[in-house]
């Protein structure tokens, strides 16, 4: 062997001793770097729990969820989910914003460490929520109902109303009594709309107008009988009229005008 083989096989030798050791250090130096206490660890751990309770407090499949994510412009699928909630894929921070933002609440308390009884008590605060979205949307609903049949009411009294009526006073006794019936029947409306306002309020979802801003907001035919009703106490909501919608539904019913024909 020439002296020329002797150094290229010496060198070959000497890299591979090179490439041996830093194997050797890049396996030491994770091993050291893995043993040291990462502190964003516990936040990303912290997140994936609690995306995956309050998905869970709100009855949401990941699938459910991915397509909510999916409307806000991110390319999520049920699948994707599936790897954040088994911390086989991390969560960029506009995607933390938005699954927060999808549960009402914050990304610092979806990352905020806790003791299990706060934790407890946190949960319970995401099921109320929650139930609050569900009683909303169910009383939705039943106001949309219900406004259908306030709506046939107003119709019925409009056939009494006489075409000069612009007070209480210009009101023969059965229909003045009808009118308290329909005051009493937008002081629901008022009250259901504030209580939906509320439960909705509670869920964290977007805070509705007020009625007297915004109207449109009332199911099925609410804002036309919210409008006729508004008006029509307005113009013959005298303090009688006023007295008779404030009495019990029973005793009000009871002062019908027998004499009337």
């Amino acid at each position: 062997m020439d002296a020329t083989n002797i150094t290229l096989s010496n060198t070959s030798i000497a890299y591979q001793a090179i490439q041996t050791m830093t194997s050797a250090y890049k396996t030491l130096y994770r091993a050291a770097v893995d043993s040291q206490p990462n502190p964003h660890a516990a936040w990303e751990l912290n997140f994936i729990e609690q995306m995956r309770r309050l998905r869970e407090a709100r009855h949401m499949t990941q699938t459910d969820l991915a397509k909510i994510l999916k409307s806000y412009g991110l390319p999520w699928h049920q699948q994707t989910v599936q790897k954040v909630e088994n911390g086989e894929r991390p969560v960029r921070l506009n995607e933390a914003y938005l699954i927060a933002r999808t549960f009402g609440v914050d990304v610092m308390s979806m990352t905020e460490s806790s003791a299990p009884s706060d934790r407890a008590i946190r949960y319970a605060v995401d099921q109320l929520r929650a139930r609050s979205g569900t009683r909303a949307s169910a009383l939705n609903d039943t106001l949309g109902e219900w406004l259908t049949d306030v709506e046939a009411y107003a119709a019925a009294l409009v056939e009494r109303l006489p075409a000069h009526a612009e007070t209480a006073a210009d009101l023969d006794p059965v229909t003045r009594w009808g009118m308290a019936w329909a005051i009493k029947a937008l002081t629901a409306i008022e009250a259901s709309l504030e209580a939906w306002r509320d439960l909705t309020a509670i869920e964290g979802a977007a805070t509705p107008a007020h009625l007297d801003n915004d109207p449109e907001i009332l199911p099925g035919p609410g804002a036309d009988v919210l409008s006729v009703l508004s008006d029509w106490r307005d113009r013959f909501g005298d303090d009688d009229t006023m007295r008779a919608a404030g009495t019990d539904p029973g005793d009000l019913y009871a002062q019908f005008p027998s004499e009337a024909t």
